[in-house]
């Protein structure tokens, strides 16, 4: 009897020893589970931290405005950028770069890509950058050669002024 005890022990000890394994690796995998969602979520979460308003780059006190050859537009998230090449009267040309708001938000205001007209000269009144960056502007108004205007601005928000009309 003694040694059937001793076998019946070892047994409930090895299932008990399996289980504690089987538990183990189970809480590793969950923990690992959790380690990578937790810096998925990090990263997802990132650049919507990192965005930044027009205001802490722009200065809405400094307004310039240059006329040349609308180039080029990147209608991406999470701001739009067109550019204006601008020639001087020695003939050298200067690319300006103009930042706008979010293409939804221009979209909601009944602002699309195609009324950029690439390749027409336009004149832009925009605010100048915060840091000194020369041929960077948050784009107020774009006006054609032909006389209609896009009007990036209201006078509620943002640099010198709120959502694009």
């Amino acid at each position: 009897m003694r040694v059937r005890l001793h076998a019946q022990a070892r047994m409930v000890i090895a299932a008990f020893v399996g289980f504690l394994r089987t538990w183990e690796e189970t809480m590793r995998r969950q923990s690992l589970g959790l380690i990578v969602a937790f810096f998925g979520l990090i990263l997802a979460v990132g650049p919507a931290l990192a965005h930044h308003s027009p205001q802490a780059e722009f200065d809405a006190s400094k307004q310039f405005t240059i006329t040349g050859v609308l180039t080029h537009i990147d209608w991406t998230n999470p701001h739009i950028y067109w550019y204006v090449d601008v020639k001087d009267a020695a003939g050298s040309v200067t690319t300006y770069s103009f930042e706008g708001f979010p293409p939804g938000m221009l979209h909601r205001a009944g602002v699309t890509k195609d009324m950029f007209k690439t390749g027409e000269t336009v004149t832009v009144t925009a605010i100048a950058a915060k840091d000194g960056t020369k041929h960077l502007g948050w784009g107020k108004v774009v006006k054609y050669s032909d006389g209609h205007e896009l009007v990036m601005t209201s006078a509620n928000t943002g640099p010198g002024g709120g959502e694009p009309q």
